[in-house]
């Protein structure tokens, strides 16, 4: 299917996805076996796993009255921004109210009231008689950046929290806030979310989150509600941006976490996003400009920061991808790793005939290894070393030169690729310590997993050596130029991350793979993804 994707909006490239993951759902089972895969399967999201979920860890009221009673050292002041603009009453009063019980009193309710001529939400709003909500009218309603920021000038809080006007927080949400401040020096905090249905009865979706991902962040606003951050930084960058209207939280969270390392992440759904015919929670195609802001936020972000990168939209409304311009051409020596030449020379010329046909890039050199061989440190005359096992058939073109490209970047200490088995399904997509198979594995190809987690370019704990980018200067400190350590690929992770680097999952880099299951060395240690792993267990 040779159609040029490079230019395509995102709509188009959603129409033309369809189409690749339906032949690719008929390469992967047959016509038959296709048809049957899809009729079978559920039309509507099963819902109970979650609901009984909540059932099980639900807060009761001792518990709640326990929270109130608590005695924290620091007990700083949270301003809840929320822009209102003609909201339906009943959203409205909702939101209010989740606020107004939470089991944290150290708040402010800062409400920027765009419709003041709405009597309804005015009479609501004096019934209320709380003197912790804030209110400031703006006459004119120039945009929800503009409007949000009249909320911020009346915050006097130490840490400022974003609120939709139609969503809800859990009423815990703020005592776990204060939780951390108090066990942690911490700039900004984020929670784990889900949808809520416009009446307000039932929970679905939800979002278990890792832990901070700035690749993922580049690619998606993963981080999204709930979102607090220290006052002081929040004027530092000037607040939000009118020209972003419409993605102003993306890239108020990008510029935030941009600007300190000290982000920590709450594994528990403390945001309710309500679901409705006018929110984007359940029509994520009702605000397309919104998109379009989001891709600038993150182009004008790399740009600041010193990237020449381009950002492409993918096929799904909101979801992006990164592509770095080379900072150099630098030599990158290949390393196809075979365990018995003589029995695999088939399977080796079909390897290096791919690499030869899609790398897209020229400066380079090939060699071969046998595994768990260990190579001669004068052997390795080039800046970095790409590994690829002779079961690979690579099938993306440009590869190297985007691999290249990400590995130059300062903060990469490894690249790894998306790889697929014959039958259409997911080999590899990245590793989650804590799990003894590789991130997705065996999920079709043609289906997407949870938020697309499995075609989104992202930092992982580790990637599969099977094919695999790193330094020279890293490979020789990790490995000792022993290459049977590539075997451990979460150890090789652990001591990338030691040295204070990350390692990139990247999909848009694609191949093919003979082997039929992968084989982690197991490990104690879990990773950024544990606590939202852990939860999805425990639905099940």
């Amino acid at each position: 299917m040779k159609i040029r994707t490079n230019k395509m909006g995102w709509k188009n490239k959603r129409r033309y996805n369809k189409l690749k993951r339906c032949y690719y759902g008929v390469k992967g089972c047959g016509i038959k076996g296709f048809i049957s895969y899809m009729k079978d399967k559920p039309r509507i999201q099963d819902n109970s796993a979650y609901m009984e979920w909540r059932t099980r860890f639900k807060l009761d009221l001792n518990e709640l009255e326990r929270q109130k009673n608590e005695e924290f050292v620091q007990k700083p002041l949270i301003s809840i921004l929320v822009p209102v603009y003609n909201t339906k009453p009943n959203f409205f009063e909702d939101m209010i109210e989740s606020v107004r019980k939470q089991t944290y009193g150290n708040w402010e309710l800062c409400i920027a009231n765009a419709s003041p001529s709405n009597k309804v939400l005015s009479e609501i709003l004096e019934k209320k008689n709380d003197s912790r909500i804030k209110v400031i009218d703006v006459v004119n309603n120039e945009g929800i950046a503009q409007n949000t920021n009249a909320a911020l000038e009346i915050a006097t809080g130490d840490y400022i929290g974003l609120l939709d006007h139609d969503d809800t927080l859990a009423e815990n949400a703020l005592f776990e806030i204060v939780k951390l401040v108090n066990q942690k020096n911490v700039d900004v905090i984020y929670t784990d979310e889900d949808k809520m249905s416009w009446d307000g009865k039932e929970y679905f979706e939800p979002h278990f989150k890792s832990d901070m991902n700035q690749d993922l962040l580049y690619s998606n606003n993963y981080i999204c509600h709930f979102f607090v951050v220290k006052r002081k930084i929040a004027k530092e960058i000037g607040g939000f941006r009118e020209k972003y209207n419409g993605a102003q939280d993306y890239d108020f969270i990008l510029r935030c976490t941009n600007r300190t390392k000290k982000v920590e992440h709450i594994a528990k759904p403390l945001y309710h996003w309500r679901s409705h015919k006018d929110s984007t929670a359940e029509n994520p195609e009702s605000k397309q400009y919104a998109y379009e802001a989001g891709k600038r936020a993150i182009e004008d972000l790399l740009q600041e920061n010193g990237k020449e990168a381009i950002v492409e939209d993918t096929e799904n409304p909101g979801f992006y991808h990164v592509k770095y311009k080379l900072k150099n051409n630098d030599k990158v020596l290949i390393i196809v790793i075979y365990q018995d030449r003589d029995n695999e020379k088939r399977q080796i010329k079909k390897c290096i005939r791919s690499i030869k046909k899609t790398a897209g890039y020229s400066n380079y050199e090939i060699v071969f290894m046998q595994k768990n061989s260990k190579i001669v440190p004068t052997e390795l005359k080039a800046k970095y070393l790409m590994f690829i096992d002779s079961t690979i058939e690579v099938i993306s073109k440009g590869w190297l030169y985007e691999m290249l490209a990400i590995i130059q970047q300062e903060y990469v200490g490894a690249v790894g690729a998306k790889i697929y088995k014959r039958n259409e399904t997911i080999y590899h997509a990245g590793i989650i310590l804590g799990k003894d198979t590789y991130a997705f594995e065996n999920q079709p190809r043609w289906e997407y997993a949870e938020f697309h987690r499995d075609s989104l370019m992202q930092d992982m704990s580790a990637v599969s050596s099977d094919m695999m980018i790193i330094s020279r200067e890293d490979f020789q400190e990790i490995t000792d130029g022993d290459f049977q350590k590539l075997n451990d690929e979460g150890e090789i992770g652990k001591k990338i991350y030691a040295k204070g680097k990350k390692v990139v999952y990247n999909p848009n880099i694609e191949a093919y793979t003979i082997k039929n299951k992968s084989c982690l060395i197991k490990t104690e240690d879990v990773d950024m993804y544990y606590e939202s792993l852990k939860n999805r267990i425990v639905m099940r």
